[in-house]
């Protein structure tokens, strides 16, 4: 986050802060001229929001809020309230109506909670992104890690550059094996047509011999089924299979539009985009490298 985002983000969470606790204590206000009750009683009985509110923007202030605590937080401080009353802990508390009320403030923080994730777009990034932030800041780093420059291939390098086709493509097909799961609506059969063959990536070993020497024509013709199979990852799904809808929901299409390597983007946290980017450009060096050495035309 850049400084001058920094600054807006900070002035915006403090608007933020006033916000909730001015509507939290003109909700007080109200409510003690409309009950016969002691402000400092009414205020007692609403403790576990003023905690929640409290904690949370204490937690903001610091960076350390996540989703889970967010939503976490008031169902853990009504419990306590409501353990409170029913054992007497505060003697204030002996003559309310300590069920009612616990109730009244897990529903008072969640409206909270919601304004906060929801209403509030720089807070929601804050809140619901944190972890989101992280991921996409290591994706950047795993982005400059896997692009690939484009410089001559020496004859020694191939062995080491198609190690890293290899491993790109294993990581796919794990992304694959999970949103095309059978519980998402895909099927064995499905994946089947879009996975990279394990066969293929083998072959590297099968086709350097002890001496680290290998069969160029053989290589690129191994490559080349590679590189096809990482296009047509970005084809659409409605023109390699049909869709089937399974227990778990996945973001897409309904009419296949998307292409597949855009489904496995929006349902899986692995950065596959940058793994396929990546794959596709050393196949496109490795198959340049040894058509020019073998003398093969395109």
């Amino acid at each position: 986050m850049g400084k001058l985002a920094r600054v807006a983000h900070d002035f915006s969470l403090r608007a933020m802060m006033v916000l909730c606790f001015g509507v939290y204590i003109a909700f007080l206000f109200l409510l003690s001229l409309s009950i016969p009750e002691n402000p400092f009683v009414v205020a007692l009985g609403f403790l576990p929001v003023l905690l929640y509110l409290v904690t949370i923007f204490t937690l903001l202030q610091l960076g350390k809020t996540i989703v889970a605590l967010v939503y976490l937080l008031p169902l853990v401080f009504s419990i306590l309230y409501y353990v409170a009353w029913t054992f007497s802990l505060i003697p204030e508390f002996a003559a309310m109506d300590g069920g009612i009320l616990a109730v009244l403030n897990l529903v008072v923080s969640y409206v909270y909670a919601m304004i906060l994730s929801f209403v509030h777009p720089v807070n929601r990034n804050h809140i619901l992104s944190d972890n989101a932030v992280r991921v996409k800041e290591h994706s950047k780093r795993v982005k400059s890690r896997t692009e690939v420059p484009k410089i001559p291939l020496a004859e020694e390098e191939v062995k080491v550059t198609i190690r890293a086709i290899e491993d790109k493509c294993k990581a796919i097909n794990f992304v694959v094996g999970r949103v095309y799961s059978d519980k998402k609506g895909g099927s064995k059969t499905l994946r089947e047509k879009i996975v990279i063959p394990r066969e293929l990536y083998n072959a590297f070993s099968e086709l350097t011999d002890e001496e680290g020497s290998y069969d160029k024509l053989k290589l690129l013709s191994v490559v080349e089924n590679i590189y096809a199979r990482l296009r047509r990852l970005t084809h659409p799904e409605r023109e390699l299979f049909e869709i089937k809808v399974g227990k778990l929901p996945v973001k897409r299409n309904d009419d296949g539009s998307d292409r597949v390597l855009d489904v496995l983007v929006k349902n899986d946290k692995d950065p596959v985009e940058d793994y396929h980017k990546a794959a596709v450009k050393v196949c496109e060096q490795v198959v340049e490298y040894l058509r020019k050495s073998s003398g093969v035309r395109k």
